[in-house]
């Protein structure tokens, strides 16, 4: 039985490292991902904090905006990300606005990077509006990380409490039961 699970287990494994860069399965990982409650809010917001970071240093350094998109395709690789990228560059090439291409993705961006990026094109200030995004993200991310990180810990100690107690009785029980035969 072990050896079959095991066997089964190789095969598995095999398979997806082979089908790694398969797109039908990265956009079945990045699905299940993103829909996970707590974890999907979680890796939206850490993507976009790396989306605004690395858009306002190509941008503030002088990368035309539709270059610095079709850059971010190769640079952040999660599946629903990349699509957008392909998309938001696309739509760029014909001549819609950055934000209108994002908010065609409103799934994966926040409203409220939507508005900013839509206002920063506006006012011509998107530089100044992604690096304050991507800061504000950053912080927002680490801030729910200890979070959640403070919501886990108990369960942990409990968990290792349950498991140490669990390993003791399994240990002893033998001995009483012996110690019963004997006496």
């Amino acid at each position: 039985m072990i050896p079959a699970l095991a066997a089964l287990s190789a095969i598995a494994w095999g398979m997806a490292a082979v089908n790694r860069k398969s797109e039908a399965l990265q956009r079945l990982r990045s699905g299940f991902l993103i829909h996970i409650p707590v974890v999907g809010e979680l890796v939206k917001q850490h993507y976009q904090s790396h989306f605004c970071k690395l858009m306002y240093l190509l941008y503030s350094s002088g990368v035309p905006l539709l270059q610095g998109v079709e850059m971010m395709r190769g640079i952040l690789t999660f599946y629903p990300y990349r699509k957008s990228f392909e998309a938001i560059a696309g739509g760029l090439h014909h001549g819609e606005s950055f934000a209108c291409g994002m908010a065609r993705f409103d799934r994966i961006y926040d409203r409220k990077l939507i508005a900013l990026v839509k206002v920063g094109e506006e006012t011509n200030t998107l530089s100044r509006m992604l690096r304050k995004q991507g800061e504000d993200l950053a912080v927002q991310l680490e801030y729910k990380l200890k979070q959640l990180g403070n919501m886990l810990e108990p369960l942990l100690i409990l968990f290792v409490g349950i498991l140490v107690a669990v390993v003791l009785v399994s240990m002893y029980m033998p001995m009483f039961k012996l110690g019963t035969t004997i006496y």
